[in-house]
């Protein structure tokens, strides 16, 4: 079975919003691939919430996508704490410490609050611009000055400050 196929058998009858999970996971991966055409990274755009939100065990993940793409899928589960809040804050620092995984990261926020400026969704909006200071201020630096992946990590920042002004001119 191929990940992809994996993947969407995995999360089974889960939604993103009212839409199957495929179409966020399609989102992420199609996003990254405006910047590289790398398999492995592709592979974890599409995974990145295969450990966090379904049963796939780190056999099964390795098994489709070897050590390296697990340890970066692994790095983009969010972390035990008792709100969003504290999930997020224990899994960012890891994040920063992997730059493939940072990388898949910025694409998934990227998604996440371009969904919800194209749906209008107030109270996510609301929330993803309250969060927005802080998912910055935690993950962005040049921790990898002069890689390819950098470059476009700068880049993303760039679209995600000008989403973050526009959830800023909505409410």
């Amino acid at each position: 079975m191929d990940y992809k196929a994996f993947t969407i058998t995995a999360h089974g009858s889960q939604k993103y919003g009212n839409d199957p999970y495929l179409v966020h996971l399609q989102a992420v991966q199609d996003k990254a691939r405006e910047f590289t055409d790398n398999e492995e990274i592709l592979a974890c755009a599409f995974m990145h919430d295969i450990l966090e939100d379904t049963n796939a065990t780190e056999a099964e993940v390795i098994a489709l996508v070897g050590p390296n793409a697990y340890l970066v899928i692994q790095c983009l589960t969010d972390k035990p704490g008792k709100n969003r809040r504290e999930r997020h804050l224990n899994t960012y620092w890891i994040l920063r410490q992997n730059v493939t995984a940072l990388f898949v990261k910025l694409c998934d926020r990227w998604c996440n609050q371009q969904n919800v400026i194209d749906t209008n969704n107030s109270k996510l909006i609301q929330m993803y611009r309250k969060e927005y200071m802080e998912f910055k201020f935690a993950l962005y630096g040049n921790m990898h000055e002069g890689t390819q992946v950098n470059q476009w990590i700068q880049i993303l920042w760039g679209q995600l400050d000008a989403q973050y002004q526009s959830m800023q001119e909505i409410l």
